[in-house]
């Protein structure tokens, strides 16, 4: 995942409008990017409610402020990220952030650009593919499995294309940036979270295919510092989850671009 730059957007106070200063403790700060986070995580206010908290929801686009946030103990949670990302943050600031819940994932897919069918591909046609090294495996393997280029083993950059059926000219791109150039491209490989800020879902040719080896990776998670694993703020924002309404919401909202992992 890349950094995009921004600071906050808006402080979104969604329920609780009579709370009382003293009552922190029945208030739950989360820090979330818009799209899809910060929608789906509307929908815990009322279970939240009903536990008897307030849900805070802070909305940003930086990919750095929630966990950094969520490190100084400014928020109680954040949801913006998979675990990959947050372990890497872990590494870097020499924290110890966890995971609390699994909560989605979001499939990358195949985007329609100048074409508009997979079965027009043609010798020397633009493919524009994430270039961070979470994503760019995960579009090259999406590649091969439409039997248009074949990998070696590795699978981790361009230089690992043994065969290029019809010379794909192949671009890397920050992933961030792709959805604004798909239409000079004859065809795009984006991220489920771009391709809904985009509204461009109903352009999806072809999801990737996912183990779930594959989706234990990448989905994205509700983090909490270590030490508030268990608290009761963390075990009624996990109880909010679970209420079927959650669920309901994602798969009727985002589906395919995003899958919910809820049980």
């Amino acid at each position: 995942m890349k950094k995009i730059l921004s600071v906050f957007l808006v402080l979104l106070i969604v329920s609780g409008c009579g709370a009382k200063k003293g009552d922190d403790d029945k208030i739950i700060k989360v820090t979330a990017t818009a799209l899809p986070h910060a929608e789906i995580l509307k929908q815990v206010v009322e279970p939240l409610k009903n536990e008897g908290y307030t849900l805070e929801i802070n909305v940003v686009d930086d990919y750095k402020i929630p966990n950094t946030l969520l490190d100084d103990g400014t928020i109680d949670a954040n949801y913006f990220q998979h675990i990959p990302y947050l372990s890497d943050f872990n590494k870097q600031a020499n924290s110890d952030l966890q995971w609390a819940l699994k909560v989605h994932y979001e499939p990358i897919a195949i985007y329609a650009g100048k074409k508009d069918t997979l079965d027009a591909v043609k010798e020397g046609d633009t493919v524009l593919v994430p270039d961070d090294p979470t994503n760019l495996p995960r579009a090259l393997s999406l590649l091969e499995e439409l039997g248009w280029i074949e990998l070696t083993g590795e699978k981790l950059r361009l230089k690992d294309i043994a065969v290029n059926h019809y010379n794909l000219d192949i671009k890397e791109i920050q992933a961030d940036n792709i959805t604004p150039l798909i239409d000079d491209a004859d065809y795009a490989i984006i991220n489920g979270n771009y391709a809904l800020a985009a509204d461009i879902t109903q352009r999806g040719l072809q999801a990737e295919s996912i183990s779930q080896e594959k989706v234990d990776e990448i989905v994205n998670v509700i983090a909490v510092r270590k030490d508030d694993l268990e608290s009761d703020k963390t075990k009624a924002l996990i109880k909010a989850f679970s209420d079927p309404k959650v669920k309901t919401f994602i798969e009727e909202k985002y589906a395919p671009s995003v899958i919910s992992t809820l049980d």
